[in-house]
Protein backbone atom coordinates (compact mmCIF):
# COMPACT_ATOMS: atom_id res chain seq x y z
CA UNK A 1 0.00 0.00 0.00
CA UNK A 2 1.20 3.35 -1.26
CA UNK A 3 1.53 5.46 1.97
CA UNK A 4 -0.76 8.92 1.58
CA UNK A 5 0.96 11.85 3.52
CA UNK A 6 -2.24 13.85 4.26
CA UNK A 7 -3.52 10.94 5.75
CA UNK A 8 -0.28 9.70 7.89
CA UNK A 9 -0.25 13.50 9.26
CA UNK A 10 -3.73 12.82 10.36
CA UNK A 11 -2.81 9.56 12.05
CA UNK A 12 -0.09 11.57 13.77
CA UNK A 13 -2.31 14.13 14.96
CA UNK A 14 -5.79 12.44 15.08
CA UNK A 15 -4.47 9.97 17.63
CA UNK A 16 -1.67 11.88 19.44
CA UNK A 17 -1.25 10.38 22.62
CA UNK A 18 1.10 7.94 22.73
CA UNK A 19 1.32 4.81 24.67
CA UNK A 20 3.48 2.24 25.62
CA UNK A 21 3.57 -0.67 22.98
CA UNK A 22 3.34 -4.32 24.23
CA UNK A 23 3.41 -7.99 22.87
CA UNK A 24 1.87 -11.75 23.90
CA UNK A 25 0.79 -14.68 21.44
CA UNK A 26 -1.78 -16.64 20.64
CA UNK A 27 -2.34 -20.07 22.36
CA UNK A 28 -5.77 -21.40 20.59
CA UNK A 29 -5.44 -25.07 22.76
CA UNK A 30 -4.55 -23.21 25.96
CA UNK A 31 -8.25 -23.95 27.27
CA UNK A 32 -7.41 -28.03 26.87
CA UNK A 33 -3.96 -28.26 28.48
CA UNK A 34 -4.01 -29.53 32.15
CA UNK A 35 -3.89 -27.04 35.22
CA UNK A 36 -0.23 -27.25 35.81
CA UNK A 37 0.64 -26.50 31.98
CA UNK A 38 -1.75 -23.89 32.08
CA UNK A 39 0.08 -21.77 34.83
CA UNK A 40 3.48 -22.66 33.54
CA UNK A 41 2.53 -21.42 30.58
CA UNK A 42 0.97 -17.90 31.69
CA UNK A 43 3.39 -17.73 34.54
CA UNK A 44 6.38 -18.07 31.83
CA UNK A 45 4.64 -15.19 29.33
CA UNK A 46 3.94 -13.18 32.56
CA UNK A 47 7.62 -13.67 33.87
CA UNK A 48 8.62 -12.08 30.45
CA UNK A 49 6.54 -9.10 30.37
CA UNK A 50 3.81 -10.15 27.94
CA UNK A 51 0.22 -8.47 28.13
CA UNK A 52 -1.90 -10.54 25.80
CA UNK A 53 -3.07 -14.01 24.97
CA UNK A 54 -5.35 -14.63 22.56
CA UNK A 55 -7.80 -17.59 22.82
CA UNK A 56 -10.52 -19.02 21.03
CA UNK A 57 -14.14 -20.35 22.02
CA UNK A 58 -13.76 -23.77 20.24
CA UNK A 59 -13.70 -27.56 20.42
CA UNK A 60 -10.71 -29.30 21.34
CA UNK A 61 -9.85 -33.13 20.91
CA UNK A 62 -6.97 -34.80 23.28
CA UNK A 63 -3.73 -35.44 22.10
CA UNK A 64 -1.05 -34.07 20.73
CA UNK A 65 -1.09 -30.42 19.55
CA UNK A 66 1.76 -28.62 18.43
CA UNK A 67 4.18 -29.78 20.79
CA UNK A 68 2.13 -29.87 23.25
CA UNK A 69 -0.72 -32.09 25.33
CA UNK A 70 -3.80 -31.06 25.59
CA UNK A 71 -5.78 -33.16 28.29
CA UNK A 72 -9.26 -31.92 28.59
CA UNK A 73 -11.48 -32.19 25.88
CA UNK A 74 -13.81 -29.31 25.56
CA UNK A 75 -16.87 -29.69 22.92
CA UNK A 76 -17.71 -26.72 20.41
CA UNK A 77 -19.95 -24.24 21.55
CA UNK A 78 -22.29 -24.92 19.58
CA UNK A 79 -22.93 -28.59 18.15
CA UNK A 80 -26.99 -27.54 17.30
CA UNK A 81 -27.29 -23.86 16.37
CA UNK A 82 -28.71 -22.10 19.66
CA UNK A 83 -27.78 -24.99 22.13
CA UNK A 84 -25.09 -23.53 23.83
CA UNK A 85 -22.51 -25.86 25.37
CA UNK A 86 -21.20 -23.72 28.65
CA UNK A 87 -18.58 -26.04 29.61
CA UNK A 88 -16.66 -24.17 26.78
CA UNK A 89 -16.79 -21.29 28.54
CA UNK A 90 -16.13 -22.23 31.80
CA UNK A 91 -13.06 -23.98 30.58
CA UNK A 92 -11.78 -20.77 29.02
CA UNK A 93 -13.35 -18.41 31.80
CA UNK A 94 -10.54 -20.54 33.99
CA UNK A 95 -7.88 -19.20 31.48
CA UNK A 96 -9.05 -15.64 31.75
CA UNK A 97 -9.07 -15.89 35.46
CA UNK A 98 -5.39 -16.92 35.46
CA UNK A 99 -4.14 -13.95 33.06
CA UNK A 100 -6.26 -11.27 35.47
CA UNK A 101 -4.39 -12.30 38.37
CA UNK A 102 -1.30 -12.36 36.77
CA UNK A 103 -2.08 -8.69 35.53
CA UNK A 104 -2.66 -9.85 31.69
CA UNK A 105 -5.31 -10.03 29.72
CA UNK A 106 -7.14 -12.10 27.01
CA UNK A 107 -8.49 -11.01 23.44
CA UNK A 108 -11.03 -13.62 22.52
CA UNK A 109 -12.38 -14.94 19.46
CA UNK A 110 -15.44 -16.04 19.37
CA UNK A 111 -15.88 -18.10 16.26
CA UNK A 112 -13.23 -19.00 13.36
CA UNK A 113 -13.76 -18.05 10.09
CA UNK A 114 -12.09 -20.62 8.66
CA UNK A 115 -14.44 -22.33 9.57
CA UNK A 116 -16.63 -21.21 6.70
CA UNK A 117 -16.48 -22.45 2.81
CA UNK A 118 -18.71 -24.21 0.96
CA UNK A 119 -16.80 -27.62 1.61
CA UNK A 120 -13.55 -27.27 -1.49
CA UNK A 121 -11.72 -26.24 1.29
CA UNK A 122 -9.14 -29.16 2.10
CA UNK A 123 -7.66 -29.89 5.93
CA UNK A 124 -10.03 -26.89 7.28
CA UNK A 125 -13.30 -27.49 10.13
CA UNK A 126 -16.36 -27.11 9.09
CA UNK A 127 -18.61 -26.51 11.96
CA UNK A 128 -22.37 -26.50 12.85
CA UNK A 129 -22.38 -22.94 10.64
CA UNK A 130 -20.56 -24.12 7.66
CA UNK A 131 -22.62 -27.38 7.64
CA UNK A 132 -25.52 -25.22 7.92
CA UNK A 133 -24.84 -22.05 5.85
CA UNK A 134 -21.91 -22.49 3.66
CA UNK A 135 -20.18 -19.25 2.51
CA UNK A 136 -23.88 -18.09 2.59
CA UNK A 137 -23.32 -17.29 6.10
CA UNK A 138 -22.40 -13.98 6.14
CA UNK A 139 -24.98 -12.87 3.78
CA UNK A 140 -28.39 -14.64 5.25
CA UNK A 141 -30.56 -13.34 7.66
CA UNK A 142 -30.90 -16.23 9.88
CA UNK A 143 -27.16 -16.63 10.11
CA UNK A 144 -26.71 -13.43 10.87
CA UNK A 145 -29.74 -13.52 13.64
CA UNK A 146 -28.19 -16.59 15.17
CA UNK A 147 -24.72 -15.57 14.92
CA UNK A 148 -25.75 -12.60 17.14
CA UNK A 149 -27.70 -14.42 19.82
CA UNK A 150 -24.21 -16.78 19.37
CA UNK A 151 -22.41 -13.41 20.76
CA UNK A 152 -25.11 -12.17 22.95
CA UNK A 153 -24.28 -16.04 24.98
CA UNK A 154 -20.74 -15.25 25.00
CA UNK A 155 -20.58 -11.90 26.17
CA UNK A 156 -23.35 -11.77 28.54
CA UNK A 157 -22.04 -15.21 30.28
CA UNK A 158 -21.21 -14.70 33.92
CA UNK A 159 -17.98 -15.48 34.82
CA UNK A 160 -17.63 -18.07 37.72
CA UNK A 161 -14.25 -16.95 38.70
CA UNK A 162 -14.97 -12.83 38.48
CA UNK A 163 -18.90 -12.99 38.95
CA UNK A 164 -18.54 -10.72 36.29
CA UNK A 165 -20.37 -11.01 32.64
CA UNK A 166 -17.31 -11.33 29.87
CA UNK A 167 -18.86 -8.07 28.75
CA UNK A 168 -17.73 -6.43 31.84
CA UNK A 169 -14.66 -7.95 32.49
CA UNK A 170 -11.68 -5.59 31.74
CA UNK A 171 -9.28 -6.70 33.90
CA UNK A 172 -9.56 -10.37 31.78
CA UNK A 173 -9.94 -9.03 28.43
CA UNK A 174 -9.01 -6.71 25.67
CA UNK A 175 -11.03 -7.21 23.07
CA UNK A 176 -13.05 -9.39 21.02
CA UNK A 177 -12.70 -10.51 17.59
CA UNK A 178 -15.85 -10.16 15.32
CA UNK A 179 -14.34 -13.55 14.33
CA UNK A 180 -10.81 -14.87 13.96
CA UNK A 181 -10.32 -13.94 10.21
CA UNK A 182 -13.77 -13.31 8.96
CA UNK A 183 -14.45 -13.60 4.88
CA UNK A 184 -11.55 -15.94 4.52
CA UNK A 185 -12.82 -18.38 1.88
CA UNK A 186 -15.33 -16.07 0.41
CA UNK A 187 -15.74 -13.31 -2.03
CA UNK A 188 -17.28 -10.86 0.67
CA UNK A 189 -14.00 -8.88 1.48
CA UNK A 190 -13.47 -8.29 -2.02
CA UNK A 191 -16.67 -7.28 -2.76
CA UNK A 192 -16.44 -4.74 0.45
CA UNK A 193 -19.15 -6.59 2.88
CA UNK A 194 -22.10 -6.11 1.07
CA UNK A 195 -24.08 -7.38 3.51
CA UNK A 196 -22.47 -5.01 5.93
CA UNK A 197 -21.82 -8.09 8.14
CA UNK A 198 -18.76 -6.69 9.52
CA UNK A 199 -20.50 -3.31 11.18
CA UNK A 200 -23.82 -4.88 12.06
CA UNK A 201 -21.92 -7.64 13.79
CA UNK A 202 -19.91 -5.10 15.95
CA UNK A 203 -23.03 -3.19 16.86
CA UNK A 204 -24.76 -6.35 18.01
CA UNK A 205 -21.27 -6.73 20.53
CA UNK A 206 -21.04 -2.98 21.66
CA UNK A 207 -24.70 -3.96 23.06
CA UNK A 208 -22.91 -6.18 25.64
CA UNK A 209 -20.03 -5.20 26.35
CA UNK A 210 -20.87 -2.77 29.35
CA UNK A 211 -16.95 -1.65 30.56
CA UNK A 212 -15.77 0.87 27.48
CA UNK A 213 -12.24 -0.79 28.28
CA UNK A 214 -13.10 -3.45 26.55
CA UNK A 215 -12.58 -3.09 22.68
CA UNK A 216 -14.15 -4.82 19.44
CA UNK A 217 -11.65 -5.72 16.99
CA UNK A 218 -11.84 -7.09 13.26
CA UNK A 219 -9.94 -10.53 14.02
CA UNK A 220 -7.87 -10.07 10.66
CA UNK A 221 -10.30 -9.27 8.03
CA UNK A 222 -10.06 -11.97 5.03
CA UNK A 223 -6.96 -13.67 6.80
CA UNK A 224 -3.32 -12.56 5.76
CA UNK A 225 -2.98 -9.07 4.67
CA UNK A 226 -1.60 -9.96 1.31
CA UNK A 227 -5.48 -10.96 0.52
CA UNK A 228 -5.89 -6.85 0.59
CA UNK A 229 -8.75 -6.81 3.32
CA UNK A 230 -7.23 -6.23 5.72
CA UNK A 231 -8.53 -2.40 6.10
CA UNK A 232 -12.02 -2.56 4.48
CA UNK A 233 -13.42 0.77 4.00
CA UNK A 234 -16.75 -0.44 5.58
CA UNK A 235 -14.61 -1.56 8.96
CA UNK A 236 -12.89 1.64 8.58
CA UNK A 237 -16.49 3.50 8.85
CA UNK A 238 -18.27 1.36 11.20
CA UNK A 239 -18.21 3.29 14.88
CA UNK A 240 -18.55 -0.12 16.93
CA UNK A 241 -15.25 -1.42 15.34
CA UNK A 242 -12.58 -0.98 17.62
CA UNK A 243 -9.49 -2.19 16.55
CA UNK A 244 -8.14 -3.09 13.46
CA UNK A 245 -6.28 -6.32 13.72
CA UNK A 246 -3.08 -6.88 10.78
CA UNK A 247 -2.69 -10.92 10.27
CA UNK A 248 0.67 -10.92 8.78
CA UNK A 249 3.09 -13.78 7.56
CA UNK A 250 5.61 -12.14 5.75
CA UNK A 251 9.10 -13.33 5.00
CA UNK A 252 11.57 -10.34 5.19
CA UNK A 253 11.63 -8.03 8.12
CA UNK A 254 12.13 -4.80 5.99
CA UNK A 255 8.38 -5.46 4.73
CA UNK A 256 6.70 -4.45 8.39
CA UNK A 257 8.17 -1.27 7.67
CA UNK A 258 6.70 -1.01 4.15
CA UNK A 259 2.94 -1.87 5.40
CA UNK A 260 2.56 -0.79 8.80
CA UNK A 261 2.54 3.39 8.16
CA UNK A 262 -0.10 2.99 5.54
CA UNK A 263 -2.11 0.73 7.63
CA UNK A 264 -1.80 2.67 10.82
CA UNK A 265 -2.82 6.02 8.67
CA UNK A 266 -5.83 4.80 7.36
CA UNK A 267 -6.75 3.14 11.27
CA UNK A 268 -6.05 6.68 12.67
CA UNK A 269 -7.98 8.74 10.15
CA UNK A 270 -11.26 6.94 11.03
CA UNK A 271 -10.41 6.74 14.77
CA UNK A 272 -9.38 3.22 15.20
CA UNK A 273 -5.81 1.23 16.42
CA UNK A 274 -4.13 -1.34 14.66
CA UNK A 275 -2.06 -3.31 16.22
CA UNK A 276 -0.58 -6.98 14.98
CA UNK A 277 -2.76 -9.56 15.65
CA UNK A 278 -1.34 -12.36 14.41
CA UNK A 279 2.25 -12.78 12.69
CA UNK A 280 4.90 -16.06 12.06
CA UNK A 281 7.95 -16.95 10.71
CA UNK A 282 8.55 -20.08 9.07
CA UNK A 283 12.30 -21.65 9.22
CA UNK A 284 11.81 -21.45 5.45
CA UNK A 285 12.03 -17.53 5.65
CA UNK A 286 14.98 -14.85 4.74
CA UNK A 287 14.48 -13.13 8.45
CA UNK A 288 13.89 -15.25 11.08
CA UNK A 289 12.04 -14.02 14.86
CA UNK A 290 14.59 -11.87 16.43
CA UNK A 291 15.05 -9.95 12.85
CA UNK A 292 11.37 -10.01 12.23
CA UNK A 293 10.58 -9.11 16.09
CA UNK A 294 13.00 -6.44 16.70
CA UNK A 295 11.96 -4.68 13.02
CA UNK A 296 8.10 -4.48 14.31
CA UNK A 297 9.41 -2.76 17.42
CA UNK A 298 11.39 -0.46 15.83
CA UNK A 299 8.24 0.64 14.56
CA UNK A 300 6.68 0.36 18.00
CA UNK A 301 2.86 -1.79 16.77
CA UNK A 302 1.76 -3.75 19.98
CA UNK A 303 1.79 -7.42 18.72
CA UNK A 304 0.79 -11.16 19.29
CA UNK A 305 2.73 -13.95 18.15
CA UNK A 306 1.32 -17.21 16.36
CA UNK A 307 2.33 -19.09 18.36
CA UNK A 308 4.72 -19.30 21.50
CA UNK A 309 3.85 -22.69 22.78
CA UNK A 310 5.05 -24.01 26.18
CA UNK A 311 6.57 -27.64 24.77
CA UNK A 312 9.32 -28.09 22.24
CA UNK A 313 8.95 -26.25 18.47
CA UNK A 314 9.80 -28.39 15.80
CA UNK A 315 13.45 -27.62 15.54
CA UNK A 316 14.10 -28.96 19.14
CA UNK A 317 15.36 -32.28 19.57
CA UNK A 318 12.60 -34.21 21.89
CA UNK A 319 14.23 -37.50 24.26
CA UNK A 320 11.11 -39.34 24.66
CA UNK A 321 6.84 -38.91 24.79
CA UNK A 322 7.24 -35.92 22.22
CA UNK A 323 4.38 -34.70 20.97
CA UNK A 324 4.06 -32.93 17.01
CA UNK A 325 1.35 -31.44 14.78
CA UNK A 326 3.21 -28.49 13.84
CA UNK A 327 2.16 -25.84 11.29
CA UNK A 328 6.16 -24.56 11.11
CA UNK A 329 5.66 -21.00 12.74
CA UNK A 330 5.24 -21.98 16.49
CA UNK A 331 8.26 -20.41 19.01
CA UNK A 332 9.11 -23.09 21.84
CA UNK A 333 10.31 -20.77 25.05
CA UNK A 334 13.84 -22.93 25.05
CA UNK A 335 13.91 -23.19 21.65
CA UNK A 336 17.09 -21.37 19.50
CA UNK A 337 14.54 -20.21 17.10
CA UNK A 338 13.52 -17.25 18.93
CA UNK A 339 14.69 -15.06 21.51
CA UNK A 340 11.27 -14.75 23.31
CA UNK A 341 11.43 -12.79 26.09
CA UNK A 342 13.61 -10.63 24.93
CA UNK A 343 11.42 -9.95 21.91
CA UNK A 344 8.45 -8.58 24.36
CA UNK A 345 10.82 -6.72 26.92
CA UNK A 346 12.21 -4.56 23.77
CA UNK A 347 7.90 -3.96 23.03
CA UNK A 348 7.20 -2.99 26.31
CA UNK A 349 10.01 -0.21 25.94
CA UNK A 350 8.58 1.12 22.77
CA UNK A 351 6.52 4.12 22.38
CA UNK A 352 3.33 3.71 20.04
CA UNK A 353 1.94 6.58 17.50
CA UNK A 354 -0.99 5.52 19.27
CA UNK A 355 -3.24 5.79 22.53
CA UNK A 356 -2.95 2.29 23.90
CA UNK A 357 -2.85 3.22 27.78
CA UNK A 358 -6.29 1.27 28.50
CA UNK A 359 -4.60 -1.99 28.08
CA UNK A 360 -2.62 -1.10 31.43
CA UNK A 361 1.33 -1.97 32.19
CA UNK A 362 3.14 -4.85 31.42
CA UNK A 363 2.65 -7.96 34.70
CA UNK A 364 5.09 -6.52 37.32
CA UNK A 365 8.52 -6.77 37.14
CA UNK A 366 8.35 -8.74 34.36
CA UNK A 367 9.40 -8.15 30.53
CA UNK A 368 13.06 -6.41 31.96
CA UNK A 369 16.08 -7.79 30.49
CA UNK A 370 15.93 -11.10 28.74
CA UNK A 371 19.29 -11.29 27.08
CA UNK A 372 18.71 -15.04 26.68
CA UNK A 373 16.12 -17.66 26.35
CA UNK A 374 15.04 -19.53 29.69
CA UNK A 375 17.39 -22.99 30.35
CA UNK A 376 16.22 -26.33 30.76
CA UNK A 377 12.94 -28.02 31.16
CA UNK A 378 11.24 -29.58 33.98
CA UNK A 379 8.00 -30.30 32.96
CA UNK A 380 8.31 -33.81 31.99
CA UNK A 381 10.43 -35.64 29.72
CA UNK A 382 11.07 -33.51 26.59
CA UNK A 383 8.15 -30.64 27.66
CA UNK A 384 10.38 -27.85 27.58
CA UNK A 385 8.09 -26.28 30.16
CA UNK A 386 9.44 -24.30 33.27
CA UNK A 387 10.34 -26.18 36.30
CA UNK A 388 7.24 -26.72 37.98
CA UNK A 389 8.17 -26.61 42.15
CA UNK A 390 4.97 -26.74 43.15
CA UNK A 391 2.92 -30.48 43.40
CA UNK A 392 -0.29 -30.09 44.79
CA UNK A 393 -3.07 -27.26 45.27
CA UNK A 394 -0.86 -24.74 43.31
CA UNK A 395 -1.82 -21.47 41.97
CA UNK A 396 -3.77 -22.17 38.96
CA UNK A 397 -4.74 -25.65 39.97
CA UNK A 398 -8.26 -26.86 40.20
CA UNK A 399 -9.74 -27.53 43.41
CA UNK A 400 -13.00 -28.31 45.42
CA UNK A 401 -13.74 -29.01 48.81
CA UNK A 402 -12.12 -32.93 48.11
CA UNK A 403 -8.83 -31.09 46.33
CA UNK A 404 -8.01 -28.46 48.35
CA UNK A 405 -5.62 -25.61 47.54
CA UNK A 406 -2.50 -25.22 49.48
CA UNK A 407 -2.27 -22.42 52.78
CA UNK A 408 -0.73 -19.81 50.34
CA UNK A 409 -3.86 -19.74 48.30
CA UNK A 410 -7.53 -19.91 47.98
CA UNK A 411 -10.27 -21.99 46.22
CA UNK A 412 -11.93 -19.27 43.90
CA UNK A 413 -14.02 -19.92 41.38
CA UNK A 414 -13.00 -23.47 40.97
CA UNK A 415 -9.28 -22.57 40.91
CA UNK A 416 -6.68 -21.84 43.39
CA UNK A 417 -5.83 -18.12 43.88
CA UNK A 418 -3.21 -16.42 45.73
CA UNK A 419 -6.08 -14.43 47.61
CA UNK A 420 -7.07 -15.55 50.93
CA UNK A 421 -10.24 -12.75 51.62
CA UNK A 422 -12.36 -10.16 49.24
CA UNK A 423 -10.85 -10.87 46.07
CA UNK A 424 -12.04 -10.17 42.64
CA UNK A 425 -15.38 -11.16 42.28
CA UNK A 426 -16.21 -12.07 45.83
CA UNK A 427 -19.37 -10.61 47.12
CA UNK A 428 -18.87 -7.47 49.39
CA UNK A 429 -21.11 -4.91 51.58
CA UNK A 430 -19.77 -2.44 54.21
CA UNK A 431 -19.34 -5.26 56.65
CA UNK A 432 -17.96 -7.31 54.09
CA UNK A 433 -15.38 -5.58 52.86
CA UNK A 434 -12.78 -6.28 49.73
CA UNK A 435 -8.98 -6.75 50.02
CA UNK A 436 -7.03 -3.32 49.35
CA UNK A 437 -6.23 -4.80 46.03
CA UNK A 438 -10.13 -4.15 45.11
CA UNK A 439 -13.20 -1.55 45.39
CA UNK A 440 -16.36 -3.13 46.22
CA UNK A 441 -18.71 -1.77 43.56
CA UNK A 442 -22.96 -2.80 43.13
CA UNK A 443 -21.88 -5.24 45.54
CA UNK A 444 -18.67 -7.69 43.80
CA UNK A 445 -15.33 -6.88 44.49
CA UNK A 446 -13.51 -5.12 41.33
CA UNK A 447 -9.60 -4.29 40.59
CA UNK A 448 -8.80 -1.13 42.49
CA UNK A 449 -5.85 -0.17 40.34
CA UNK A 450 -6.05 2.11 37.01
CA UNK A 451 -8.40 2.12 34.79
CA UNK A 452 -7.29 -1.00 32.05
Amino acid sequence: MKLNLAAYALASSGLAAASNSFAGSSLYFLPGLSASDQANYINTLASYGAKVVRVWINGLGTGCVKGSNVVTSISEFETTIGTYNWNSLAAVDKVLAQLAAKGMKAIISPHDGNDIHDGSVSGNGCDIYCHTYGTSFYSNSQAQAQYDARIKAILTYKSPSSGLAWGNWSDAILAFDLENEPFQFTSDGANNDPSNWLCNRAANFKKYITDSNIKVATGGIGGDQSHGHTMLAKALSCPSIDLMSVHAYVGSASTWGAIMPGFEASAAANNKLVYIEEWGVATSYPSDFNDQSAAINNIAYPWIYWQMIPGDDGTESCNSGCCTGYDGFEVGFNSGKGNLQYAISQANTKTTKQDWSFVGAPPNGGGSGGSSPPTGGGGGSGSGYPADTCTWGCEGWDCSSSSPCQSAYSCVGGYCKNCTWGCGGWNCSASQPCNADYTCVSGVCHHSGPAT
